[in-house]
Parts: structure tokens; sequence; C-alpha cells
């Protein structure tokens, strides 16, 4: 175990390789300058052979447990400065402690929802590395009685789907407005109210969606990607059925609405803006972006999972001032939100969706940017948890995006417009990420966002160069890092037990590549799989962020899918980074 982290410095190195046509006409040749030859050198002088200084683990202090409404809040102080993680320890016999969970590093407090009534639990929180923990005393919490239940709706188990809620009889008898729009790879059905107090339930039976709105009754048959409903103003209610299995997008618009999201496919509920709203999901994979005083019935399964947020204000990367004409705000609009300043020339994909049906590896193709630190881990969670990472971003529904990431254990959002910088040799013209063959914007989308979150200079060149392990933190996946080159029993193992367990997993490469190895230096790859051959040698299969191979050494080279030998592996590559 190491606790040095290896950069991917410059990626420009990898666009100087000289590519065969087949496998990649389009990327340029750049030389490395002098000024970057002396950065290369002055770093692996430096810190590339070298782990960090060894500091003493002090355990978290003044731990609280208090009783509330929802569990036990657990609150702490921490004065470390090198720790990876803060694990939480629960026990209820103050003898046998388990882990409950990992926070990021910094984080100073935690809720267990997850509990029964009138129940002592016994907790101690940990400051971790990679190799060492410094444990806090045991400090005891009982919870309250009765345990928390939500009203005015029981919130089910993952396994179970509520009984939805009846439409009430509707205030207007205003027809409501049903279109189709045709995206890349699939129809959606879009659904909008009125200006007055709508009532809309949305049910499916096979391929034919019925909507009872206003004392109407229509029906829509075809094979939809998703379901978008628009509530728009006045106070609105909104039920989709568990009858209905397609993914569903529900705007609640202005107005104090209630929104019943109780589907059996993904469900997103947005309303952030004005009003007071009552919201309840379907317990297993509802999406909440909602506003801090709106009233949640999500279930504890997705409250663990993050899947609840509460978006106060936007994060601002030019000014604090509501009346500069930069300032991000609240209200979704479809206003034209100011760009990365380098952005030049843009364009938009109307014809793409957000998430389409799902997150996967293949919506990450890098484009010019030297960003792969950060292109990598987002394949490697499209890939092995989707439902996480959909939980980090939402299309707003008005042409805008908010993406969450989380700093100092605070969740933080960037709204973004759908402005894509263009005139570049990439899929509609595009200069940085772009989507694969579903159309899927999001991997563009969390870029841009990126330019302005990771460091403050609102630049898309601000995001050359960085570490896979900080670009996981500031997704809010706390990581660990292992040398590439450890034994092969420890790489098989935690590599096939953090896939398994839904986590990430990257590795990047040394800064030169030896031994004929179709592998890119200074380069981030996502680790798909591991497995033994028939003669007991260990093989890593990788995926290149670039979309591509970028070497002809397989029956299709332009999948980035590639799979080399573990002396291969250990020999060119140096950091391993996964999720806790």
């Amino acid at each position: 175990m190491i606790h040095s982290r290896f950069p991917i410095l410059l990626e420009s190195l990898e666009q100087r390789i000289q590519l065969s046509a087949a496998a990649m006409p389009s990327y340029p040749t750049i030389p490395i300058s002098a000024a970057e030859q002396v950065l290369i050198q002055n770093f692996l002088a430096n810190t590339s052979s070298k782990v960090d200084a060894v500091v003493p683990l002090r355990a978290p202090s003044n731990v609280i447990a208090t009783a509330s409404a929802i569990g036990i809040t657990l609150t702490w102080s921490d004065s470390n400065t090198n720790e990876t993680a803060i694990n939480i320890y629960r026990s209820d016999d103050n003898s046998q402690f388990t882990i409950l969970t990992s926070l990021i590093p910094g984080t100073t407090s935690y809720q267990d929802t997850n509990l029964k009534a009138n129940t002592t639990y016994y907790y101690k929180i940990a400051a971790a590395t990679a190799n060492a923990e410094a444990r806090s005393v045991s400090i005891a919490g009982t919870t309250d009685t009765p345990s928390f239940t939500p009203t005015p709706t029981t919130i089910p188990a993952p396994t179970s789907i509520p009984t939805p809620t009846p439409a009430p009889t509707p205030t207007t008898t205003s027809p409501i407005t049903i279109s189709t729009s045709q995206l890349t790879s699939f129809t959606q059905l879009n659904i909008a109210g009125t200006s007055s107090d709508d009532s809309i339930l949305v049910t499916q039976s096979g391929s034919v969606i019925t909507i009872t709105a206003n004392g109407q009754t229509y029906t829509q048959s075809g094979d939809f990607g998703d379901i978008v409903i628009h509530g728009l103003d006045g106070n609105d209610s909104i039920t989709v059925s568990p009858t209905v299995t397609d993914a569903t997008l529900i705007y609640g618009g202005n107005g104090n609405d209630t929104i019943n999201a109780l589907g059996l496919g993904k469900m997103t509920i947005v309303t952030i803006g004005n009003g007071t709203n009552t919201v309840t999901g379907n317990g297993i994979n509802t999406s909440y972006w909602v506003n801090p005083n709106d009233i949640v019935h999500a279930s504890a399964f997705e409250i663990a999972q993050l899947n609840v947020n509460r978006v106060g204000n936007f994060y601002q990367p030019f000014s604090t001032d509501p009346t500069n004409a930069q300032y991000i705000p609240r209200t979704l609009a479809g206003q034209d939100l100011p760009d990365p300043t380098d952005s030049g020339t843009t364009t938009r994909l109307t014809s793409s969706s957000f998430w389409g049906t799902g997150p996967a590896m293949s919506d990450i193709n890098q484009g010019l940017l030297s960003d792969c630190y950060f292109e990598a881990p987002l394949a490697s969670l499209a890939f092995s948890n989707p439902g996480q990472l959909e939980n980090m971003g939402v299309d707003l529904g008005d042409g805008t995006y908010a993406v969450r990431f989380i700093r100092n254990g605070v969740s933080i959002f960037v709204r973004v417009d759908g402005d894509l910088p263009a005139g570049g040799p990439f899929t509609d013209g595009l200069v940085n990420n772009f989507p694969g063959a579903s159309g899927n914007q999001w991997g563009s989308i969390f870029e841009k966002a990126y330019a302005f979150f990771r460091s403050g200079q609102n630049t898309y060149a601000s995001l050359n160069v960085g570490f896979t392990d900080a670009a996981l933190t500031d997704l809010g996946v706390a990581s660990v890092c292992i040398a590439a080159s450890s034994d092969s029993n420890v790489i098989l193992a935690d590599i096939t037990s953090a896939l398994a367990a839904n986590k990430p997993v990257v590795v990047s490469t040394s800064t030169a590549i030896s031994g004929g190895a179709p592998l890119i230096a200074f380069h981030a790859y996502t680790i798909v799989g591991a497995f033994l051959d028939s003669t007991g040698m260990l093989n890593i299969q990788l995926r290149n962020p670039w979309g591509i191979d970028g070497f002809n050494v397989d029956s299709n080279p332009n999948d980035g899918l590639i799979t080399i030998a573990y002396s291969d592996f250990a020999a060119n590559c140096v950091v391993m980074t996964y999720a806790m």
C-alpha cells in the first residue's frame, strides 16, 4: 500500500504519439515544449518514487451521539490533514464493532437512520489512511420511540412499491399538452400541465401510457425511452403509478406541488425554485433535486445512497451579487448561463439526452483536454455503479443542468447550460468530451461543470493535469491507492472485490511504456475486469477514455477496450485507485 499519488501530468504526451490512421486519424501531433519537459523532470525527481511523509493519525474527538426524529446524529471533531477517509463503526453490545460506512476526509457529522426504535447503539469514529486507522472511544446513543415513519405516505423497502395516492378532483378542466421528441437514441414522451392547479395521473400497461389529467383521459402507445412531465404553474398534484416502468422525470414548476413518483423505472423529481413541495419517491431509485424546505419522503435506502439533493443556492463562479449578469440563479427559466472563459464558439446538442436510458461507459470519449484523470473515473462509475452516478447530476428541464460535487463534506451544486466548445474534430464538431452512439451528453456537462468547480479558474484549460483519487473525492467517492506492481493475488482480489461491490477502479500509467505493451504513457484507464487465463496467468481488462484502443491489438480497435497481462500491468502502471 502506498500513500503517494501518481498524477496524470501531461496528456499532451499522449497526443504526441503517432497513432495509426485506422485507429485515430483525427488526433493531432502536439510537441512537448522545453517548459513542459522541465515540469516533468522536476516532478519525477521530487515525487514519483516517493511516499508522503508519515504523519501520525489522531483519533476523532468530542464525539456526540444525539437521538433525533430520523435516528441518531453523530458529530465529532477531526484535526487530521492526511486521512483518506472517516470510517463509522457501530455495535449493539459495545463489544463487536462493524464498519457502517466510510465518509470523505474532513467529514464531521453523520446521520444513522436504519435503526430500531428504543434501542441503544454504540459508535466509534475512525480517521483512516490506506494502511492505518485511529479510532475514537465508543459513544452510546439510544433511539427514540417510536422509530421514524414518514407521513403521510409510508416509504417502502426497495422491494416494495407504495400504493399511489389517488388523483384529487381537479380545479381546472383545461386540457394538458402531450407531444413526443425524437432524440438520438429513443423517443421521449412529453406531458405539460397548465398554468392552473393540475391533477395528473400516469399509468402504464405494456407499451400503452395512460394519462388522466384534469378530468380527461389520454393514451399514448409506443416504445418510449423516458417520460417527461412538466407541472408548470399552479399547485399541481402529479402521480406516476407503480405500473409505470419507463424512466420518468417530473418537474414541479412554480407553486406548491404534491408529487408521487412511484414508478418502477428510474424516477427523477425536480422542484428547485419557488414554493414548498411535498414529494414521495418509489423507495428504490428516485433521485430528488428539491428546495431546502420541501417535504421529502425518501426511503432510508435512498437517503444512504445520497439520492436526496437539497439545493439552496448554486455555486457562483463569477459573482455572488444576484444583480450581476453572471450570477447563477435558482429560477429555472432556460437562462443563457456564463461559460468557461476559454470556451470560444459553442454549440448545443439539441437532440441529445442527458442520461438517456442510463449512463454507460461508452458515453465518455475524451477530447483534446488532458483530463483523463477525470474522464476515467467517470467512465468507471458509469460501468460499476450507474445508479450512484445518476444521483450526481440532473437535467433541470429548461436547457440547463446541475452537477453535484462534494468538498469538505458539503454538497456543492454547479449549474451550467448546454453550450459546449465547438469547431473540434469530434462528434458534432465538439472539442472536448463527446457523446458515444447513444448521444448521452452527461459526460460533456460534467466536464463543463468541473471546469468551474475544480480550481475556481473557470476555464477548460484548468482541467489539464490531475490525480484520479482527487477527482473521485470531488465526486464524493472516497478511494484507496495501491501500487500497481503489488502482488498479482492482491491486484486480482482488489479488482474483483471492488467491481463486485459496484465500486469504480482506475489505474494510472508510467512515464514510459516498456515491453511493447499497448498502453499510453501518462494516462489513466478504467479497469473493467480481471481474470486468470487457462495457464493461471492474471489478465487485466482496461478501457481507454479516448473511446478507442490507441493501438491495433485486437479485432476492434475502436471500442477503447484492451486486455493486458499482469506483467505488462505491473511494469507500466504506477497506481491503481478504487473506491473504499
